[in-house]
Parts: C-alpha cells; sequence; structure tokens
C-alpha cells in the first residue's frame, strides 16, 4: 500500500502575523514544511497532499517546486469546507 504525507497549511497566522508556512528557519533557508517532507522522503513517501489557502498556493508551489527534488508527487488540495461555515454562520470556527 502506497503511504502518503498530508501536510495541514491552511492557516491564516493572524497570532503569528504572516504566511508562517514559507518563514525560513534552517540554516539554507528550509522551512517546517520542508523538514517535514525530507523526512517523509527518507522512509519512503513521495507522494505529498498540501491543504493550503487558495491565496498563496501559487508561492507554495513555487516554494516546493524550487526546493524539493523531482520524484516527488505534489497536490495540493484548497480549504473550502470550513470557509463556506465561517460565512454562513457569521462566526469564526477555529482559534
Amino acid at each position: 500500500m502506497k503511504s502518503s504525507l498530508v501536510l495541514m497549511a491552511a492557516g491564516l497566522g493572524s497570532r503569528f502575523g504572516g504566511t508562517k508556512q514559507l518563514v525560513p528557519v534552517g540554516k539554507s533557508g528550509e522551512t517546517l514544511l520542508d523538514f517535514t517532507i525530507q523526512d517523509a522522503l527518507r522512509v519512503g513517501i513521495t507522494d505529498v497532499v498540501i491543504i493550503v489557502r487558495s491565496e498563496i498556493v501559487n508561492d507554495m508551489k513555487s516554494h516546493v517546486e524550487r526546493l524539493h527534488p523531482e520524484g516527488l508527487d505534489f497536490r495540493f488540495v484548497y480549504k473550502t469546507v470550513m470557509v463556506l461555515l465561517e460565512r454562513s454562520l457569521g462566526v469564526r470556527l477555529m482559534p
């Protein structure tokens, strides 16, 4: 059975003050997502699903394509369900 890595990267970063998914933390500019992807690759996972907001998908795509080797299959899924619920209820459901 093939395993996939699912990364939840759709947070607003409101408490952080920006798009924390793309903030470099490593010596060579790696993000926390990069370290997670590298760990998954080491154990043989090549299928990566990243859940993102549509507003940051282009930045996220260019980042992972630039830093990660061919042979990884990246798919991007947009977070929409909670946004629809939040709009219909008029309140934010997550902290």
